[in-house]
């Protein structure tokens, strides 16, 4: 009597086992990811680069300026 008593909870212990990783398969599977639903672009693009050199170019300082700018 006592083998068919363990085989069972040894069978319940594999059936235990068996449904919380095929659980955790399926919520690996349908997890939305973070930022799914959103495109990322690059900062990298070259645009800024692009911007900064048609700049004009002062000859006064950077505190100079500020002075100047400030009402």
């Amino acid at each position: 009597m006592r083998m068919t008593t363990e085989k069972g909870r040894f069978r319940s212990f594999l059936l235990a086992s068996v449904n919380n990783f095929l659980s955790n398969q399926w919520d690996r599977a349908t997890a939305q990811k973070r930022g799914g639903q959103y495109t990322f672009s690059s900062l990298d693009d070259g645009s800024a680069e692009t911007r900064y050199l048609c700049e004009s170019v002062s000859v006064f300082s950077a505190e100079r300026m500020f002075e100047r700018r400030w009402p």
